[in-house]
């Protein structure tokens, strides 16, 4: 009775099906909520209830292209009724509204024309709000611009400049996926590196700088396991694309370009990261882009032993690159947040009358009635006079009699000191 009961609700396949799907779980990852989605219980129940025989699951590609589609089609047709209401009743931004409109200084996107498109209904809705794109999402895509130049017709300059880059970023993905894509060469670097060759998501920030930071860290072992005996006798797969993998791990010039990526994107990487935190940092943006932009202008012009007199084209479609996204990114708020920074504060201090009279007159360069100044020193004084260029129209010199009219000083024009000298330095002294 039990057997024909089994055989009745074929209990054996039953439990077959079920070892495949908890397979699917754990070889893929999948989180174990995935079970209780409704439309994944509803496939499995449709697909048990209706006459599809021979019936196979969607393939890989038909799940990125056209099913994508058709699915982003089906939910524009389920948001028509909403957006149809927009015109007579307006669109209510509830997380706002909950939170307090005084409370609410900002709200950051990424760069999306539909993001902005919404940062700009924002701020109509509520004028004390800003819409701020995001800095990471800014940086992200000026690397893009760079790295991955595209060939179209207003692209010419950039993608004739910065093509080398997506040729050695491309050449790198090969190497990887040659050896990542067959167990028995992957085993291979196994056994030479305790590292991996990452697999980054074109959707990470800067996936492309992190790809080749672990090629250079893992040199040495690729290039050991290409040069090892395992490499040589193994014949089972292209011989002709593990002869050019060979090469391009061996060719110093190859390493010197990745090398070379990695110094000139190293400023922009650097403020990413730091802008990709938890941390307040809306203060420091306005300095560290401008701080960035001089960093890899002087890797280019060393790179290319150039001064900086000299023209670089590759440095010039590199800083339009970025001048062009900061300057489409930029805010009064990245303004006034730097402006508030206690070193700004002191500069915009000096724009006030009191600063240039009375009891507070140049309080910051050298005491409030310029007294004895023995424990700055000349030189001192002159670095401090290059704070600011209205003090590069005076002379500082006392000429320690206490004669003449109060607080009289003269200028001396020093044009650089980066070169540490000694104040006590006759020559230095006499040359002043």
């Amino acid at each position: 009775m039990i057997l024909e009961l089994g055989k009745a609700f074929n209990a054996q396949a039953r439990e077959i099906l079920d070892g495949e799907i908890a397979r699917m779980f754990y070889l893929a990852g999948l989180p174990f909520n995935l079970a209780k989605n409704p439309h994944f219980i509803k496939s499995y129940s449709l697909a048990a209830n209706s006459n599809v025989a021979g019936y196979n699951p969607p393939s890989y590609n038909a799940l990125r292209t056209k099913l994508l589609k058709n699915e982003r089609s089906h939910l524009q047709t389920l948001l028509e009724a909403t957006k149809s209401t927009w015109k007579s009743k307006g669109v209510t931004i509830d997380v706002i509204t909950e939170v307090g409109v005084p409370n609410v200084v900002q709200v950051i996107t990424d760069n999306a024309p539909v993001c902005k498109a919404a940062g700009m209904l924002v701020e109509q809705a509520y004028p004390s709000v800003f819409w701020t794109p995001c800095v990471v999402h800014t940086l992200n895509l000026a690397l893009k611009n760079i790295c991955a130049a595209k060939n179209t017709e207003s692209n010419e300059i950039t993608y004739a400049e910065c093509r080398w880059i997506s040729e050695i970023a491309a050449s790198a993905i090969m190497i990887r996926n040659f050896i990542m894509n067959l167990s028995m060469r992957l085993a291979m670097f196994t056994e030479f590196s305790k590292l991996k060759l990452l697999v980054v998501a074109e959707t990470r920030f800067a996936s492309m700088i992190i790809m080749l930071k672990r090629f250079r860290d893992v040199k040495c072992q690729l290039q050991s396991m290409v040069i090892s005996e395992q490499w040589s006798m193994y014949r089972e797969d292209n011989i002709e694309k593990a002869r050019i993998v060979k090469e391009k791990l061996l060719d110093d010039g190859w390493w010197d370009s990745v090398g070379y990526i990695l110094r000139f994107t190293k400023p922009i990487y650097s403020m990413l990261r730091i802008c990709d935190t938890d941390k307040p940092c809306m203060h420091l943006v306005y300095g560290m882009w401008d701080t960035m932009i001089v960093k890899v202008k002087r890797v280019i012009f060393e790179h290319e032993m150039k001064s900086d007199l000299e023209e670089s084209s590759f440095w010039n479609v590199v800083c339009n690159v970025l001048e062009d996204r900061w300057s489409k990114s930029n805010t009064q708020l990245h303004c006034l947040a730097h402006s508030l920074t206690p070193s700004n504060l002191r500069l915009l201090s000096r724009r006030t009358p009191q600063y240039m009279k009375g009891e507070s007159q140049m309080w910051d360069v050298a005491g409030d009635a310029f007294d004895a100044m023995d424990d700055i020193g000349i030189l001192g004084i002159a670095n401090l006079s290059l704070d600011e260029p209205e003090l590069e129209s005076i002379l500082f010199c006392d000429d320690g009699e206490g004669k003449g009219p109060s607080n009289s000083f003269y200028f001396v024009f020093v044009v650089s000191l980066d070169v540490a000298v000694d104040e006590e330095d006759e020559d230095v002294k006499d040359e002043l």
